[in-house]
């Protein structure tokens, strides 16, 4: 990891919570950068992975047989949240989705964190969760940096993560260092005040899943119809834009994995509540939300268990097809 080197990196002490696919990663490269990190996961095998490889960058040779780096820093695990705070003067988190950073925060950090400390969340809380958070947090003495990533796990991987991040700019610049770390800088982006990263993310939530959505239902009407998919693609793919991703689309329809095809169904349904909280007109969102409200669920997207999109077109043609028969 290279973002930023060991002998810029400074030395504070760093708590990383939760290490699933992304938050490994991002706990590794903060390691790898130069770090002190506290390790925890529900699972213990996570964090007493990640500071065994830890050890073998920093003392021999890992398992790819690339000699290991006396720069990179030390990855501790730790049995529990409240002993992962001692010593830490950053937290980090990489949870699942909004309930468990809120429950986390509630139950687990804020009776034990100590005056000074900043809180880093790279998960994806809804936007008035994280205001009403950083109102907790700052009664404590203590900061919360709203910076949701996007990147997936390969972008963790290498340390090119997007970084949204919210909050006072002396926290965003406290952290910038670490969010270089685990992103490219040239897209860590601070977004303005406590949830505007969150906000952000929102934004990158919808472009992706409204616009899968949309090019899902365009083959879906193809498909209702009768028309081969393989004719809607020589009909309507190729090229660039729209009607490449398209062919994207078409293509995993082809292959068999469109019903997998996702369009962030549930954060959809968190989003449009949001938009109740704070007066946002999303139609599409709320049209999504009610349209897949009792819809089964089928499919992991985003840590949780979501229904298919495309499923519930066809499905729902099939029954409602019947009833139109009769």
């Amino acid at each position: 990891m290279d973002n930023v080197s060991a002998n810029t990196a400074p030395r504070e002490t760093i708590g990383f919570i939760g290490l699933g696919t992304m938050g490994a990663s991002m706990a590794r490269n903060l390691i790898l950068a130069g770090y002190t990190v506290r390790l925890f996961d529900l699972v213990p095998r996570r964090a007493e992975a990640v500071a065994a490889e830890a050890a073998a960058a920093r003392d021999g040779v890992n398992e790819s047989g690339a000699v290991g780096t006396a720069s990179a820093g030390v990855g501790l695990s730790c049995e529990s949240i409240e002993s992962l705070v001692e010593g830490a003067s950053i937290i980090c988190t990489s949870l699942p989705h909004p309930p468990v950073f809120v429950s986390v925060s509630e139950d687990e950090l804020l009776p034990v964190i100590q005056t000074g400390t900043l809180v880093i969340d790279f998960g994806t809380t809804l936007p008035s969760e994280t205001v009403r958070l950083s109102r907790a947090f700052r009664e404590r003495g203590v900061g919360l940096l709203d910076a949701p990533v996007s990147g997936g796990a390969g972008g963790a991987d290498a340390g090119s993560l997007r970084v949204f991040a919210g909050g006072t700019r002396d926290a965003f610049n406290r952290a910038t260092p670490v969010l270089h770390s685990v992103g490219d800088p040239e897209t860590v982006i601070y977004c303005g005040a406590s949830g505007q990263g969150q906000i952000v993310k929102a934004c990158n939530q919808l472009m992706m899943g409204l616009v899968n959505a949309a090019l899902l239902e365009t083959v879906g009407l193809g498909m209702q119809a009768g028309v081969e998919v393989e004719l809607l693609k020589q009909a309507l793919g190729g090229g660039g834009g729209s009607r490449a991703l398209l062919s994207t689309i078409l293509d995993r329809v082809t292959d068999g994995s469109g019903h997998e095809v996702g369009v962030k169904a549930l954060q959809l349904v968190d989003y449009a509540k949001e938009a109740d909280h704070y007066g946002w007109n999303l139609p599409l969102s709320r049209a999504m939300s009610l349209f897949l409200d009792d819809a089964e669920r089928v499919v992991t997207e985003a840590n949780r268990l979501s229904p298919s999109f495309l499923r519930e077109l066809l499905m729902r043609q099939e029954r409602d097809g019947d009833t139109h028969d009769r």
